[in-house]
């Protein structure tokens, strides 16, 4: 069993758990004091029993660091999203970067470190965090690799049909100007 003691008190050497603070507080010598008041409560823990923990806390430390990276990449995003969307009428002058128009639906530039929003005060802007479009990019590349072999797969009864067109007659004058334009861009024998 663990014996407890209490901030202040005179303790020997060695390693002392703070059950408030979930850290390990070293007391260097024979003797020492336990930083902290009464209120705060210690477990003495063998110096052989860190050992298994600091490698269970490494293991722990390396699995979930990728982890870690995406969780404060995604904290920085949700800051600046946050920070942005701050709310500017046309005519003003605003820093550069992207700027939502609300009534036309599309996204104004403004140039270099200052610039002029387009329109007049009846129109409204907001401005856009430049990382937003880092998620937005990987999101439409993402459906641009999902979606382009339905779209090779959906082009397939357009040839079918255009075949079955062709064979008809009905689309000869395309043929006879595919020839026309290939002799054109044949290499000179």
């Amino acid at each position: 069993m663990l014996k407890k003691y209490q901030g202040g008190e005179n303790v020997k050497g060695g390693f002392y758990w703070n059950t408030a603070e979930l850290e390990v507080v070293p007391v260097d010598g024979k003797n020492g004091t336990l930083p902290g008041g009464p209120t705060q409560k210690y477990l003495k823990v063998p110096a052989p029993a860190l050992i298994p923990l600091a490698i269970g806390f490494s293991a722990l430390y390396v699995m979930f660091l990728p982890f870690i990276g995406f969780a404060m990449v995604l904290s920085l995003v949700v800051r600046k999203v946050r920070k942005g969307g701050e709310r500017h009428q046309g005519g003003a002058n605003v820093k550069g970067g992207f700027y939502w128009h609300t009534a036309g639906h599309e996204f104004v530039t403004v140039d270099g470190k200052e610039g002029r929003l387009p329109g007049d005060p009846t129109q409204k802007y907001i401005k856009m965090p430049t990382l937003v479009f880092v998620p937005l990019a990987l999101v439409m590349g993402g459906l641009f690799v999902i979606f382009l072999p339905l779209i090779g797969f959906a082009m397939l009864p357009i040839l079918l049909v255009r075949k079955s067109l062709a064979s008809k007659g009905l689309i000869n004058v395309t043929r006879a100007s595919l020839r026309r334009l290939a002799a054109l861009t044949a290499p000179e024998s």
